[in-house]
C-alpha cells in the first residue's frame, strides 16, 4: 500500500526501505484508544537539535535549506518562521 524511502545523506538519493502493507480490516480496540499515541517532533526542537550540533553538517544545512525553500515557495518572509511555542 505504501512504500517507504530514506536517504543517507541530503545529497543521497532515495532508496526503498520498506513498505507498508494493511492485510486484514481494523478491528476497535479500547487499550489503544486510550494508551496508544503518537508524538510528533514540535518543529522547534528540531532546530534546537540543529542549533546544538547534534545532526551532522550536512543534514542541519539541509534542514535550513529545506525550511527556507518551503516558506519562500509559499511566499512567506524570514520574519514567518515559527517562534517557541507559548
Amino acid at each position: 500500500m505504501w512504500e517507504v524511502y530514506a536517504r543517507e545523506s541530503p545529497s543521497s538519493d532515495l532508496v526503498q526501505i520498506g513498505s507498508i502493507e494493511i492485510v486484514d480490516s481494523f478491528v476497535p480496540n479500547d487499550w489503544a484508544d486510550e494508551n496508544l499515541f503518537f508524538r510528533h517532533q514540535n518543529y522547534n526542537e528540531d532546530i534546537k537539535l540543529v542549533e546544538e550540533g547534534a545532526l551532522r553538517r550536512e543534514w542541519r544545512d539541509a534542514v535550513f535549506r529545506l525550511t527556507w525553500d518551503t516558506w519562500s515557495e509559499a511566499g512567506m518572509t524570514a520574519s514567518d518562521l515559527p517562534t517557541e511555542r507559548e
